[in-house]
């Protein structure tokens, strides 16, 4: 906004000071004051204010435009729009940084977290093995122990 209100500024007192082809005032090119309501109002390039103020119609005395190139370059908008457009780069480049320092903890969380709740798969299929085979152990010596006192108990008859 401010560079768009300097550009506009700077062109429309250039303007001012200076004559149009047909020796009337010039008039503002621009209206608005921020960059989005700057408008350009002038409609033919005849209005352009190209020779000093007082100069007489038909005049090819380009002062007054001189004037406004050398207030331009003075106000060098372009070297106003590399420097905001190297504040934006600069910021977006941080936040890149931080969204890629961000996602790194994230990864680190989610192993560790992976880690603390995660089952080994290899150390469970052994215990399932290990298990099976003392459940089979324990079904047998249940059978044997049942086997013998069916003995014991027809024995005694």
């Amino acid at each position: 906004d401010t560079i768009a209100a300097g550009i506009a500024d700077t062109v429309n007192n250039a303007q001012a000071a200076g004559s149009a082809l047909d020796g009337s005032q010039g008039q503002p090119i621009f209206t608005g004051i921020t960059a989005g309501t700057l408008k350009v109002v002038m409609t033919s390039g005849q209005g352009l204010a190209t020779a000093p103020a007082g100069a007489v119609a038909g005049s090819r005395d380009d002062a007054n435009l001189s004037a406004l190139r050398q207030s331009l370059a003075t106000l060098d908008p372009a070297q106003q729009l590399n420097g905001v457009l190297f504040d934006v780069s600069s910021k977006v480049a941080g936040r890149n940084v931080t969204q890629s320092a961000l996602q790194t903890i994230a990864s680190s969380a989610r192993i560790s977290l992976e880690q603390q709740s995660g089952v080994d798969l290899d150390t469970e299929a052994a215990n399932l093995i290990r298990f099976q085979q003392a459940f089979q152990a324990s079904g047998r010596a249940m059978q044997t122990a049942s086997d013998i006192f069916d003995t014991l108990l027809g024995i005694g008859r």
